[in-house]
């Protein structure tokens, strides 16, 4: 507990310049409210709740409230936030797919994907699970077997 109150001591500290509150939040904060995010089955109201609970944390650290109305975007530009919670999530649910797609058709993961299991029939709507999740967000931005390697090639050219 006394090393979350230091952490915390940093990011509600006045004399803190903003840049340090961001990276510390980037390094420290962010990791730990998105663990385990790649295979998370999201909803829309998670995604609030996620996006809520950042941009408390980011207000409390510049010492305001929801009632100084200002925007979100301006709280993140002004401790050099790139992207919001929900943003990251996504971009790392889709390298996790590409890097599950990509394997070798031997590999367990590919094998327990490929698994075709008899679907249980219950009342009510079917559950949004991961993989129906994944099939949606192909067709949503359109990763083809084609784009997916220009990616990966493009991502193999990158300096580090």
């Amino acid at each position: 507990m006394v090393e979350v109150a230091a952490n915390f001591g940093v990011l509600c500290d006045k004399r803190m310049p903003p840049k340090l509150k961001g990276r510390m939040y980037t390094t420290v904060v962010r990791p730990a409210l998105t663990y385990g995010a790649k295979c998370w089955t999201r909803y829309e109201q998670f995604d609030r709740d996620l996006t809520t609970a950042e941009m408390k944390m980011c207000r409390m650290s510049h010492g305001m409230t929801k009632l100084d109305h200002i925007r979100s975007e301006r709280i993140r530009g002004s401790l050099q936030i790139k992207e919001s919670v929900a943003e990251k999530i996504s971009r790392e649910q889709n390298d996790w797919f590409e890097k599950v797609d990509s394997q070798h058709p031997s590999s367990a993961t590919k094998k327990i994907m490929a698994l075709d299991i008899p679907p249980v029939k219950k009342r009510g709507r079917p559950k949004n699970g991961w993989c129906r999740q994944l099939e949606d967000r192909r067709l949503k931005h359109g990763l083809t077997q084609q784009e997916k390697n220009s990616r990966m090639t493009l991502r193999s050219t990158r300096p580090n």
